[in-house]
């Protein structure tokens, strides 16, 4: 939890290692980013530790998904459906 002193709020180490993964994907607000970048100086060689391994396995995530269909080759598929109803709509017409 967030300590306040003289109207300062200073993150404590629990709080750090929760921002820490979303710091690594870029989901904190600016003033966020802000106190988490603070305490990450504050914390020192511990918790730019943290964010290393935080990197390490945001990689290592990215690596094991694999990349969805680009919209392209979907979009092909669909078009390539809808011809192929059109084609045969028109078969049965005849």
């Amino acid at each position: 939890m967030s300590r306040t002193w003289a109207g300062f709020n200073f993150m404590d180490f629990d709080e750090f290692q929760n921002y820490a993964p979303l710091y690594v994907i870029g989901a904190l607000e600016p003033a966020e980013i802000k106190d988490f970048e603070e305490g990450l100086e504050r914390f020192g060689e511990k918790a730019k530790g943290l964010v290393r391994h935080c990197y390490a396995l945001h990689e290592s995530f990215a690596l094991r998904v694999r990349p969805r269909k680009s919209l392209v080759t979907l979009k092909e598929r669909v078009m390539s459906r809808v011809r192929s109803e059109e084609a045969r709509s028109e078969e049965q017409r005849c």
